[in-house]
């Protein structure tokens, strides 16, 4: 009896035993509040990495497309690129035989300078000849003419440079003539006037221009005298009756106003007419002035 009684209750803890086991896991298969929860949480995340994984899929799509216009841009531009470098072959070689073409030029356009600066030398050595040439021979016809009745000596400092050129030449006895010479082809009867006359009226202008130039451009000290011959224009004749107006300096001629042109124009004569406006002495000047390496000998 004992031994049933002891046989029942192993039986009922054993039955106790397997009912909180199939307990136990009955309640695993029915899910909680917080586990519903939590799936949800999970779903949700679960859509968001979806849609985050289909616009990096998008994304990808749009970047490779992106490279396979790239990589054609790139193959375009490399052919490109080849044609330049052609291009710029075909140039180099073009270039080379330009440059022996130039350099060919540049020896001829250096050989065409020395000769136009040999020719302006020449020139210029044949402008002197000539200004020489001609001073005198206003010199040689201003002793030929009768001197004006002006009251002053024909020759002298007072009238200006004319002296400078006169002493080249002897007046013989009987060179000098007058109106009274009718049968002297220069005197005309229809005009009733003797072209001596008129030349001796112009020659006591010029004289009495000489006296005003040498006065008006008298300077207050002594200065050196620039080298005249430098302007365009300006010979050693011309330097010299310049000088003997007191006329010596760059700055004086530069400063010459239209009444000062008339005037020392006058004072040169018909030997040198309207020399100052022709050769722009004063834009020459005004140049040495500036730049003292500058100028026309």
């Amino acid at each position: 009896m004992l031994w049933l009684s002891g046989q029942i209750a192993v039986f009922i803890a054993i039955a106790a035993v397997v009912g909180f086991l199939i307990g136990w896991l009955l309640r695993g298969l029915w899910p909680s509040s917080r586990t519903r929860v939590r799936e949800g949480e999970l779903e949700s995340a679960l859509e968001r990495a979806s849609s985050r994984i289909s616009d990096l899929e998008a994304g990808l799509r749009s970047k490779r497309l992106a490279a396979a216009a790239a990589a054609e841009q790139e193959e375009a531009a490399l052919r490109r690129v080849e044609e330049l470098e052609a291009a710029l072959a075909t140039l180099h070689s073009q270039t080379d035989a330009d440059t022996g073409e130039v350099e060919f030029l540049q020896e001829e356009l250096e050989t065409a300078l020395g000769s136009i600066d040999t020719l302006r030398r020449e020139m210029s050595e044949i402008h002197a000849s000539v200004d020489e040439m001609t001073a005198l021979k206003a010199a040689q016809e201003a002793e030929l003419a009768p001197p004006p009745d002006t009251g002053a000596p024909a020759t002298g400092p007072a009238q200006g440079g004319l002296f400078l050129v006169q002493d080249h030449f002897e007046p013989s006895v009987g060179s000098r003539r007058g109106p009274e010479d009718r049968d002297d082809p220069s005197w005309t009867v229809e005009s009733g006037r003797d072209p001596q006359a008129d030349a001796d009226v112009v020659e006591a202008e010029r004289l009495a221009a000489v006296a005003e130039v040498t006065e008006r451009f008298r300077l207050a000290e002594a200065v050196e005298p620039d080298d005249l011959k430098r302007i365009h224009g300006i010979g050693p004749a011309l330097e010299r009756l310049l000088l003997s107006m007191n006329i010596a300096t760059f700055r004086q001629i530069a400063e010459f106003d239209d009444d000062d042109v008339e005037l020392v124009s006058t004072a040169l004569g018909r030997a040198f007419p309207d020399r100052i406006r022709r050769d722009d002495w004063m834009a020459s000047a005004r140049a040495l002035l500036q730049d003292p390496r500058d100028g026309d000998a």
